[in-house]
Parts: C-alpha cells; structure tokens; sequence
C-alpha cells in the first residue's frame, strides 16, 4: 500500500472516535510507514511518546535529532523576529523538539527559553536545568545568575540554592531566602557557615527538619518538646473545631485519616452531616479522623491513637534520624497506654462524637500530667477552655489582643525550655500553617 493511502486511512481511523479500536490500528499502520514518512507522523502527531521505542528500534535516533536541528534553528529565527504571530506554537514546538534533539540543539533551546520574558518559558528551562544540572551546569550557572538578578523568579532561587556554590548562595541569603524561605538556605550553608544557623527564623516543622538535615545534636531536646506540645495543641486544635488555628490550616496527612484539617463553618455541611451523628453538634470529631456514619449493620473498628495526630510522624521520624531510641521507647509506653478501640455501628453510632471527646480529654490530661507534671483539667473546664470555640465565646481565654498565647511549660524540662527560649522556639497553642 503507498504512504498517500496508509495516511489517509490513519486520518480515518482519528476522525472515528465511537471506534474503541482506532488507537491500535492506528499505531499498527504507522508502522508499516517508510522512515523518512515515518519521522514526519510522528512529528505531525506532537512527538507522542509511544512511538519513542519505534525510533530506537529502526535505527533512527541519529536521522530524527538531524531533523529537530533543522526545525528548531527555523523555529528559534522565527520567533526572533518581531512580526512573528504564532509564537505559542513555535515554544511548544520547541519543547517537544528538545527531547529527541541533539546537546548543542537542547542547549540553545535551553538558553533561548531561559531567556524569554515569559515565566513560563523560564520554569520550563528551570526544571529542565534542575534535572540534569550535572550536564548542563558548567554551561548554564552564569546565565541562571543573570536572570536571577533581572526577574528573581521562585524557581531560580530554588535552582541556585540547590546547585550553585554555597558560596553565592551564603553571600545572596536574604535574597534568595524571601523566595524559597529560610529553611532551604540554612540547610544549604549551616556545614559551611554555621553562623547562619538561627532556628528562630523558623516555625516548627522547618526547625525540626533542619535539626535533622544539618544533625545539630544539641538542640535534639527541641525534637521531644515539639512532640509533647503539638500533641497538646493539636487535642486543642480538634476540640475547638479548627478555631483556634483558623479555618485553613492544613496538617499532616496518613492514609489513616482522610484529612488533618477543618472546613469553615460555612462550608462543613457539605463534607458531613451532624444528623448523622445524632446532631450533637459534635460531627466535626468523627470527621477529622476519617470515620464515616455506617450504612449497613455491621460493626465497625477504629482506633484512637496519639501516634496518628498531625505533626507526631514528623516528630517519630526526626527522632529515628537523630538515634533517640530511648524516647522513641518513652512515647511507645505513652502511645500504647492512651489508645482506645472505638467499636460503634449503625444503631449506635451517635455516641461517636462524645466517645471521641471523652478520649481526647483524657488523652490531653494524661500527657500533662505525665510528660509536664501538671494537674489534670476536670471535663468541665477543659470543655470551658476548648469545646465550642467555633461559637466565638471566651476567645478572652485563648488570645489577648489578637496575639496566640504559649502553652505554659512546667519545670519539668525547664532546660529544654531555655534552649528554646534562646533560639525563640517557643510552643504555642497553635503552629504555623504547614503541612506535615
């Protein structure tokens, strides 16, 4: 069959779409293209990559990256000019053209788009740089400096901080840290210049991280305080109904929970219904640990457990990177003594919500009395302090003059305490919007 017919009935094949069998028939006749008819199809069809092994395997990888070299010099002239009117067109030729391209080739790709007034052209020059730095470092590392200093892109910061020297990097901190943020930049020059080590630039999840990253084993007591307050903020946090750290704060996610945050209060009937839950007023509880109202009448398991709140995987896994094996142990007694089977069913599932209640009070009394040394609050005042918060009453007790006031800390780590207070690390009742 001539290449005029095979085309033709490929072009039938696309214009069928109720044909369910079109997409293999029509990479079956593509093969039986000769090369040179072959090469242009697939540039046709936008450089799918199914047909990428076909090249290979023909033999022509050497013939198709001469063909992009012709195209991409045509298309780079064109652009270039001032009347060019399809300049969208010509850049999303040019990105498809660089895979299959020579190195000289990519690397006036590379350049051209790095240097196009469009951000989107440049993020895409980024991520290919940041990709293959190895190769293309050497040739591009004064140009990402250059357009650095003229647009400051996000994405060029990141690309800096990650692979330039940390030389640049130490001597452009403040720069580079208002686009990509502190942790990056500290993690990148405290080996070098641990001057710029200052934790108090960080919220608490980016200061447990960098502990970690830069294994700074004298400030592994903030990793066991973090652990103990975020508990107690978090219970805070889930009993409030989400007040307490506003309506957007995202938290660690697990494939336990289906999320780690709350809606407004305008939106939460659409994600759950307190009819379902016996309209205790109390839905959000279930909600927060993914259980859903059963719909048949089996019964139903879940457990409760310190081990599942938002911020204690990030607290455990700081831990295990810095070998604290011995309170890894004391929270796994602590863990172990708190959790709670909750078993419920269609009949009785509108206890839920109290159940859930009763076991984060009691959970929140145990810590404080056990890891801080306090009283425990009885059910009446933890309910005063925390429970109904959404309603706006005694927000007098949580905030004084808009400012978050800190968890009181006992004596009981009063050292650790101190070594937060001199990097002003110092627990809150809530955390920055971060999510882990």
């Amino acid at each position: 069959m001539k290449t005029q017919e095979i085309l033709k009935h490929i072009n039938e094949l696309e214009n069928n779409p109720s044909y369910d069998g079109r997409y293999k028939l029509k990479y079956a006749l593509s093969s039986t293209l000769p090369d040179t008819a072959f090469m242009k199809f697939i540039e046709d069809e936008g450089f799918p990559e199914i047909y990428d092994k076909s090249i290979i395997r023909r033999g022509l990888n050497n013939r198709f990256s001469c063909r992009q070299r012709i195209a991409i010099e045509k298309e780079i002239k064109e652009l270039s000019s001032p009347q060019c009117k399809r300049k969208v067109a010509l850049k999303d030729n040019l990105k498809k053209r660089f895979k299959y391209a020579f190195p000289k080739d990519q690397e006036k790709v590379l350049r051209f788009m790095l240097l196009q007034p469009s951000v989107k052209e440049r993020q895409w020059a980024y991520s290919k740089l940041n990709g293959a730095w190895d190769k293309w470092g050497g040739l591009f590392e004064k140009d990402v400096i250059t357009i650095f200093e003229k647009y400051k892109d996000k994405d060029c910061a990141t690309l800096i901080v990650k692979h330039l020297p940390t030389s640049y990097v130490y001597d452009n901190r403040e720069r580079l840290a208002e686009k990509v943020g502190w942790q990056r930049v500290i993690v990148t020059v405290g080996k070098d210049y641990p001057n710029t080590i200052d934790l108090s630039k960080l919220n608490s999840h980016e200061a447990i991280r960098t502990i970690v990253n830069l294994k700074l084993s004298k400030h592994r007591g903030l990793i066991e305080v973090f652990l103990y307050s975020k508990i107690l903020r978090e219970i805070e946090y889930i009993l409030s109904e989400g007040t307490l750290a506003g309506s957007h704060r995202v938290s660690e996610s697990d494939n336990r929970f289906i999320i780690h945050h709350f809606e407004s209060q305008e939106s939460r009937d659409s994600f759950y219904c307190e009819k379902e839950w016996g309209n205790t007023g109390k839905g959000h509880l279930p909600y927060y640990f993914g259980i859903r109202p059963p719909n048949d009448r089996f019964s139903y398991l879940k457990t409760l457990s310190i081990r599942d709140m938002a911020g204690v995987g990030l607290a455990l896994w700081a831990m295990g990177r810095l070998g604290m094996a011995e309170e890894i142990v004391q929270f796994s007694k602590y863990d172990i003594t708190t959790e709670e089977t909750l078993k419920y069913s269609i009949s009785d599932c509108q206890n839920v919500p109290t159940k859930i209640e009763s076991w984060l009070i009691k959970t929140y009394n145990y810590i404080r009395a056990i890891v801080y040394g306090e009283q425990p609050l009885s059910d009446e005042e933890m309910r005063k302090r925390f429970v109904g918060q959404s309603t706006g009453s005694d927000m007098k007790q949580l905030y004084d003059n808009g400012e978050i006031q800190p968890i009181v800390v006992p004596e009981v780590i009063s050292e650790q305490v101190k070594i937060l207070e001199g990097i002003g690390f110092v627990p809150t009742n809530i955390d920055d919007d971060v999510p882990f």
